[in-house]
Parts: structure tokens; C-alpha cells; sequence
């Protein structure tokens, strides 16, 4: 599968360009920058189960679903 390129803006404005690899979960940092949104967002989303946190991941960072973040960002 060929990687997602996307472009999203900073707070400040600024346009920043991002690759997502469509191989396997995401770090929290790069669902805060795909959505532009806060670290207590994700954390709403994922309390009202918009965005599904991978179980098959076993270190000591959450990884999300990507496929859930996905379909959050074509809504």
C-alpha cells in the first residue's frame, strides 16, 4: 500500500506535509497532527470511542487504530 501524504496546519498556521506509512498503528503524536488536535482531545475521542486504540500493541506507548483515525479525518 502506498503511504498517506496529507497537509495540515499548526496552530500557529503554518502548513506542515505529513507521511503516514499505512503499515501498522500510530503513535499518539502523529494522530495529534493528522487531526490538529491536543493531546486531551485524543483522549476524548478515544473515551467516546472515535478512535480505537490498538490492543495487539504491547509496549509502553498507546498505539492507535489507524483505520479509526482514518475515517475520523474523512468526516
Amino acid at each position: 500500500q502506498e503511504a498517506i501524504n496529507f497537509l495540515t496546519s499548526l496552530p500557529d498556521d503554518t502548513d506542515v506535509s505529513v507521511i503516514v506509512n499505512p503499515v501498522g498503528s500510530l503513535k499518539a503524536a502523529e494522530v495529534m497532527s493528522m487531526l490538529n488536535i491536543s493531546r486531551p482531545t485524543l483522549c476524548h475521542y478515544v473515551k467516546k470511542g472515535l478512535i480505537t486504540i490498538d490492543s495487539n500493541y504491547t509496549g509502553k506507548q498507546y498505539r492507535y487504530n489507524k483505520d479509526s483515525v482514518i475515517a475520523l479525518l474523512n468526516k
